[in-house]
């Protein structure tokens, strides 16, 4: 019996003995080696599907978050993006009366999301942090870092070494050629030029390095696929033209609501080495940039004006504050740790280091746009906390809308929302009829 045993397994005639075979050949190392492939592959499929995963959810963090969330920046480091939008889906709130309230904002937007918002995302990339377009820098700003940036144009020049120009939309002539000057002559040693695409001296610094032929980022306050101001739309698509990149926190078809302006500022600052005010009254936003940069530890320039004019006196205020004054280029380079000489051997590949097209301070650069009737509505709301203020954006002016749409247009919870409508109702700002709300006339 044992010697029969014995052959029958040996025997590879035998089904026995053609399985004991196959499973000699499975353990082979050609065997081990297949079977290491489609592990590999398996696990490199499954990772794929992760990170698309993760991609899809930053994409919705943008939508129900708004920019310097800290909350939602913690939660999404600690958890990753899509865990975190899982649980803030399934929660019932937190004992963290600031995290409740935060989860209750983001439930709200949450809730009213859907696919129109993926049709505006055509033309439009996207980057989040651990991908290789995203800029590093941002990570400087910590817990109020962005979740995500979308963008059009050219993302590698995030990461090139950038200066902020910022000033006032309200410049005069003479704000406006120092800052044509000064962004023509940093973008001519190849340096970015980053700045915020409004009227005024952030206009002058763009057009001042379109001329010089060299790079600009314009930080949009708005979702990355609308052009604001709408009379800037030229110099958008210039900007895109020579390889420059628009880039925004928020998301597609956003609006540029004020709480934006002032929280796109960070990204501004971080952007860039260093940054420079050129013209600003006591309370211009470019303060709000430099602040930023002075709380990640970025040198701040600023060219002093006039002391009787009150275009400049938010530049002098910065002075006292302990910024560095600046008067040309090579101070501005001495500011960043840099040299002439060294910037120079930055100048983007094929772009000329000899000058450009058209010198700085040519008429057409110059933009005295009046200031339109947002403006002047965003000074009246300056009178309300930001609460309020948020409230009142997201009103409508014709058609009367309910406490729940406008929560989720100002990105609030529902509670706060109806804090802030009484707020505006007892200041004459805002009116109900029938249970929906709308901005009362006199505002505009």
């Amino acid at each position: 019996m044992e010697h029969a045993s014995r052959d029958k397994t040996k025997n590879p005639h035998t089904p026995e003995g053609r399985e004991t075979k196959g499973s000699a050949l499975d353990e082979s190392p050609a065997g081990t080696q297949e079977k290491r492939t489609k592990k590999n592959r398996s696990d490199g499929e499954k990772g794929k599907e992760c990170h698309e995963r993760e991609r899809e959810a930053a994409k919705t963090w943008t939508r129900i978050a708004e920019g310097e969330d800290a909350y939602a920046v913690t939660l999404v480091r600690d958890m990753g993006y899509a865990r975190a939008l899982e649980w803030v889906s399934d929660s019932r709130g937190s004992a963290d009366r600031g995290l409740a309230k935060a989860v209750a904002r983001w439930q709200t937007r949450l809730a009213d999301l859907d696919e129109k918002g993926k049709e505006a995302e055509a033309g439009l990339e996207f980057t989040m942090p651990g991908d290789s377009l995203w800029p590093e820098a941002l990570d400087d700003l910590g817990d109020v870092r962005p979740l995500g940036l979308w963008f059009r144009g050219t993302a590698q020049v995030l990461a090139r070494t950038g200066v902020a120009i910022v000033g006032s939309r309200d410049s005069s002539p003479y704000g406006i050629k120092i800052a044509t000057d000064a962004a023509y002559e940093m973008a001519d040693t190849g340096v970015n030029i980053v700045s915020g695409g409004a009227f005024g001296i952030d206009a002058a610094a763009h057009r001042g390095a379109l001329a010089a032929d060299g790079y600009t980022i314009a930080i949009s306050a708005c979702g990355a696929d609308r052009y604001y101001p709408s009379s800037h739309a030229d110099l958008y698509l210039d900007i895109l033209r020579r390889g420059g990149v628009i880039c925004s926190e928020a998301p597609p078809g956003a609006a540029p609501y004020k709480h934006r302006f002032l929280s796109r500022n960070r990204i501004i600052a971080a952007l860039a080495r260093a940054t420079v005010v050129v013209e600003a009254p006591f309370r211009s936003g470019a303060l709000s940039t430099a602040h930023h940069a002075m709380s990640i530890g970025r040198p701040i320039g600023v060219f002093p004006g006039p002391v009787t004019s009150p275009r400049s006196a938010g530049c002098h205020r910065l002075l006292r504050e302990g910024a560095t004054c600046v008067t040309s280029v090579s101070e501005i380079l001495e500011l960043m740790g840099m040299d002439a000489q060294r910037a120079g051997k930055m100048a983007p590949h094929g772009k000329s280091t000899a000058g450009g097209r058209g010198a700085p301070g040519q008429p057409w650069l110059f933009d005295q746009s009046p200031r339109n009737s947002r403006e002047e509505r965003q000074l009246m709301l300056d009178v309300l906390d930001p609460l309020a203020s948020r409230v009142c954006e997201a009103l409508p002016v014709a058609r009367g809308a309910s406490v729940g749409t406008i929560a989720s247009v100002a990105g609030v919870s529902v509670a706060e929302a109806l804090a802030g409508l009484g707020r505006l109702e007892r200041h004459g700002m805002a009116v109900r009829n029938a249970g929906l709300w709308k901005l009362k006339r006199k505002v505009r």
